[in-house]
């Protein structure tokens, strides 16, 4: 993560400072007459435009907590940030966060690094973020800008957004320059509620983050992901990079670089994901439109080398609509490396919900498929609806397949034949 050399001081509404070498009897105005924790921060309330500014370089114990009277607005933001050299650091060495903002809006949180207790056994099962964002109180709050932040060690994610209630949410996000590794859970993880009609979220933009290294939870479900979206009304994820992630999970519900479900208009384009990891022979995907996902576009990312599919689509039993998505212009490169057989190749599409509809057009992506160093299936794309079938258009694909360990490479394999699916102007190269 690039670091700057020094942040400017800018006027704000008021601003407030910490430093390793304050006093918390003084009246925090300036930088020389600065507290010396998080002491004065946590108790005092934060009006629109108001600054905290902590020293760069130094440690502080965290948690830094907001509430429902800590509100900024989009004009006038509560900032929280760095200043003098280098980036603060809050860290915490037990469960919860470095930074908690609770039934709130309005903020810019930026230039810091957060630390946890780190990826241990001891801390797998806690629910601590680097920084949670968490309303619940029936509201929808606006205005979030998260970016440049460096998180690592948490149990939960790096940067958690959750709704935890039906009628709960954010709008006007944006998650931006972050780096996210070492947690155990996700680096990104935007939540919402299961079961709702509609969407928790509105209008975010998650762009040019890196998240790396989270490794996931033995036997949990669906944990080790890079970024992990779902519930969102109107998203643009593009430019993230997603790499070695969910090495730990042995889930059945198994990890991913970057995905999402439950998304409508979500636009997934020029991402990178590769070498993303499984527990056990399930997932460790480049990308995925798992569940629910309806009118989005998944265009122009890389994957490459990944224990799973590169790309999925996917609709689990008991998801709503799968509908109207479009993937096209995106480029595999010999992923499917560690699948359980009869599971699937490189790219993988599939139906398994009886009740709903599951549809999208596919073309113009790029499958390059070495079976050599695969564990088990020598399929380019396997595209699979057990009983419940589609409609899928896969056109103007093009599969650059390689024989090799005895196997003989295949462009593409559909279970039941041909079950919803149909091909034309498909590209083989052996």
């Amino acid at each position: 993560m690039k670091r700057s050399k020094r942040r400017t001081i800018v006027a704000a509404r008021r601003s407030y400072f910490v430093s390793a070498a304050g006093d918390n009897g003084a009246d925090g105005l300036t930088p020389a007459t600065a507290w010396l924790d998080l002491t004065n921060p946590n108790a005092r309330t934060w009006l629109p435009g108001d600054t905290l500014w902590l020293r760069g370089g130094d440690t502080f114990a965290g948690p830094l907590t907001f509430g429902t009277a800590d509100a900024g607005t989009a004009g006038s933001p509560i900032e929280v940030t760095s200043y003098g050299t280098g980036e603060a650091t809050i860290t915490r060495s037990t469960a919860g966060e470095s930074i908690l903002v609770t039934n709130a809006g309005g903020y810019d949180i930026h230039h810091l690094i957060l630390t946890g207790p780190g990826v241990n056994t001891g801390h797998s099962t806690q629910s601590n973020s680097g920084l949670r964002c968490l309303v619940n109180d029936g509201t929808v709050k606006s205005y979030l800008r998260i970016h440049h932040l460096d998180v690592s060690g948490f149990a939960h994610s790096g940067i958690h957004v959750q709704a935890g209630s039906e009628t709960s949410g954010y709008t006007d996000v944006q998650i931006t320059d972050n780096e996210t590794y070492d947690n155990f859970q996700h680096g990104i993880d935007v939540k919402g509620v299961n079961g709702i009609v509609g969407w928790n979220h509105s209008n975010f933009k998650v762009l040019r983050n890196r998240s790396h290294h989270n490794v996931g939870v033995a036997g949990a479900g669906a944990s080790g992901n890079g970024i992990l979206l779902e519930f969102i009304d109107g998203v643009e994820d593009a430019h993230n990079v997603t790499y070695e992630n969910g090495g730990l999970n042995t889930g059945a519900a198994g990890p991913c670089g970057n995905w999402a479900w439950h998304c409508n208009d979500l636009w997934m384009h020029h991402n990178q994901s590769h070498h993303n990891r499984t527990g056990s022979g399930t997932d460790g995907n480049g990308f995925d439109f798992d569940g629910g996902m309806t009118n989005s576009i998944m265009e122009d990312n890389e994957s490459w080398e990944n224990e799973g599919f590169g790309w999925i689509m996917y609709q689990p039993a008991g998801s709503r609509e799968w509908a109207n998505n479009i993937i096209r212009r995106n480029t595999s490169t010999n992923d499917g490396r560690k699948l359980n057989a009869g599971i699937g190749g490189a790219v993988y599409y599939s139906n398994h919900e009886p009740t709903s509809t599951f549809s999208a057009e596919s073309y113009e992506n790029v499958v390059n498929f070495d079976v050599a160093g695969c564990l088990n299936e020598p399929e380019a794309l396997f595209l699979s609806f057990s009983e419940h079938p589609g409609v899928i258009n896969v056109h103007d694909e093009v599969f650059h397949l390689n024989d090799g360990g005895g196997a003989t490479a295949v462009p593409f394999r559909s279970v039941p034949a041909s079950k919803g699916f149909t091909f034309t102007s498909i590209t083989e190269t052996l």
